[in-house]
């Protein structure tokens, strides 16, 4: 009998052990923040509470053709500015990954428009899902000629 008392006083000390190192324990406070994490933790909820996503540079292929492209949500919207003493054409591509219930797929859309010199435009791109929900919208690529 002596064997499972030993046993048993283990047991109640590995228990015990364990309530000290903080197992289930509270939880750590925070330090201060530092500046560099403030403004990323300050950024993030307002990005995340906005729900829209951050126009982005895209390369056109041509130096007096600037553009920058929002995408979120299976649309992307791309601003162009032609500072060219001719028309341009941009032919653009965006994909869509769609998640359905058991795959996921990739949609592409092409859309080709011409700006006239010394404009400012908007070309805009919209990617369906045939069946699920959208889950990542990107830019493949542009080019104005």
């Amino acid at each position: 009998m002596r064997v499972y008392r030993e046993k048993g006083i283990t047991l109640l000390g590995a228990g015990a052990l364990g309530v000290l190192l903080g197992c289930g324990g509270a939880q750590p406070t925070p330090g201060p923040a530092t500046p560099a994490t403030e403004g990323a933790s300050a950024s993030a909820p307002k990005a995340a509470a906005s729900g829209t996503a951050a126009k982005e540079p895209v390369e056109t292929g041509n130096d007096c053709v600037k553009a920058e492209a929002q995408c979120d949500g299976g649309e992307c919207v791309l601003s162009i500015k032609n500072d060219c003493a001719q028309a341009v054409s941009c032919d653009a591509t965006m994909t869509t990954t769609c998640k359905a219930a058991t795959d996921m797929m990739e949609a592409a859309r092409r859309k080709r428009e011409t700006y006239p010199a010394k404009s400012d435009g908007e070309l805009r791109l919209v990617g369906n899902c045939s069946s699920g929900e959208v889950v990542r919208t990107a830019m493949k690529s542009l080019s104005c000629k």
